[in-house]
């Protein structure tokens, strides 16, 4: 179904399906149009969470009171306002993530399969060259590949996904597309807008310096970077920051607000987020440790879970969804082995002494530090030190400083993602 067969659907829809009020036909009239001004707008992006509510009422601001959620209106209200960008793009849900301020806008262009209207191969080109073109036009700049926020695995999913970076917006454009045995079916098709920010700063001027205490065999870092401060940052992105700083690398903070929306309580959905920030930057990433979040490395843990609960005769999880589910003794057992002991602490003094920390994300708390940390939960830091002695790791804190300490093992056994970041 073509674009403008589309919009004719609509109106039939509307004219057939709803009756309005006189009152409330001529608030439907009044908000019928164009949501170009997500675009134009600079002043809706510059108020506080109260100027925006406030601003965006007579668009239909509605906020879930149960999830928070914040939408313009569901596509039956869509329908009734002709919600439409760049001229004929039909909108069918809007979401707001609004937190201090306006963030970031998602504007949903797939219709919903309840309303029996499908894209076909055709409609979807047609429709993404509409939206390509019109930002090109608008931002003043050419797209460039993005990495999507979801890359299925199968091969019967195709996505695509670009980035226009202008003056004041940024804009996203994803599309996601099952398509085997004959049949096509658009599964995703959404455009994302936020202002733009500037690029991190670079918070590093010197090369960083390994120390070593030749008594107590502790190799430190000195000159980390203190976590950048700025506004619309997020406390585990900014150690992400961090750990591209001490690579000479600047953050993409346009790529840290898109994903904020993400959060950072689930290590599915957070690692890939980090690794789309690393590839933002152009950084290289070499994983030092398993990447424990991934579906094929979650399989072989189990299986390490079972045989390390049976020799320590402790409850092995039937199905791991996160490692704080684990018996923290066969944890350890499984994944610290004497082997990933060595190989580990090799690649950790190894870069350590060329000036570079590790990039750590985590299950704090469930073992043992120094100082104690608090209830577990997913958490970033930088290694920047080792005490051989003690066989202990050392993170840094907010300041760049060395400051907390844990058992090797045991930093081994909780991490999701530890990577060397470099040029």
């Amino acid at each position: 179904m073509n674009i403008s067969r589309i919009r004719l659907t609509l109106a039939i829809l509307c004219a057939s399906c709803v009756t309005l009020t006189p009152a409330a036909a001529q608030e439907a009239s009044a908000r019928k149009g164009t949501m170009d001004y997500l675009l134009s707008d600079d002043t809706l992006w510059s108020l506080d969470a109260a100027g925006v509510e406030k601003r965006l009422k007579p668009e239909g601001f509605v906020r879930n009171a149960q999830s928070g959620a914040v939408t313009l209106g569901e596509p039956r209200e869509m329908m009734l306002r002709e919600a439409h960008i760049f001229s004929d793009v039909a909108v069918w849900n809007v979401k707001l993530d609004v937190t201090d301020s306006l963030n970031q806008v998602i504007l949903d262009l797939l219709p919903p399969p309840n309303l029996a209207l499908f894209l076909s191969k055709g409609d979807l080109k047609i429709l993404s060259n509409k939206v390509q073109e019109a930002l090109t036009t608008r931002l003043k700049v050419k797209p460039k590949p993005h990495s999507t926020d979801w890359q299925p695995a199968e091969k019967v999913y195709k996505t695509t996904c670009e980035r226009w970076i202008g003056k004041d917006y940024q804009c996203v454009f994803s599309t996601l597309v099952y398509e085997a045995g004959g049949t096509f079916k658009v599964e995703r098709c959404d455009l994302k807008i936020a202002r733009t920010v500037a690029p991190g700063e670079l918070l590093l001027t010197k090369p960083l310096v390994p120390t070593v205490d030749r008594a107590t065999q502790v190799i430190t870092l000195e000159g980390i970077p203190q976590i950048p401060d700025w506004p619309g940052k997020h406390a585990e992105w900014a150690v992400l920051e961090q750990a591209l700083a001490a690579a000479g690398k600047r953050s993409d903070r346009n790529g840290i607000r898109e994903l904020s929306r993400m959060g950072s309580s689930w290590p599915t959905v957070f690692v890939p987020g980090c690794e789309r920030l690393f590839a933002m930057a152009e950084a290289k990433v070499t994983p030092i440790l398993p990447n424990v979040f991934q579906v094929e490395e979650l399989a072989k843990l189990e299986k390490a879970c079972t045989m390390a609960a049976k020799k320590l005769a402790k409850p092995s999880p039937q199905k791991i969804q996160n490692l704080v589910d684990i018996n923290p003794d066969v944890l350890r057992a499984a994944r610290a082995t004497p082997t990933m002991l060595t190989q580990f602490t090799g690649a950790l003094k190894q870069a350590l002494n060329s000036g570079k920390p590790l990039f750590w994300v985590g299950a704090t708390s469930m073992y043992p530090e120094i100082p104690a940390a608090d209830k577990p939960k997913l958490g970033t830091r930088l290694i920047v030190g080792y005490d051989g002695k003690q066989d202990e790791v050392i993170f840094a804190d907010a300041a760049g400083h060395p400051a907390s300490r844990q058992k090797t093992a045991d930093a081994i056994a909780c991490a999701y993602y530890v990577v060397l970041v470099g040029k």
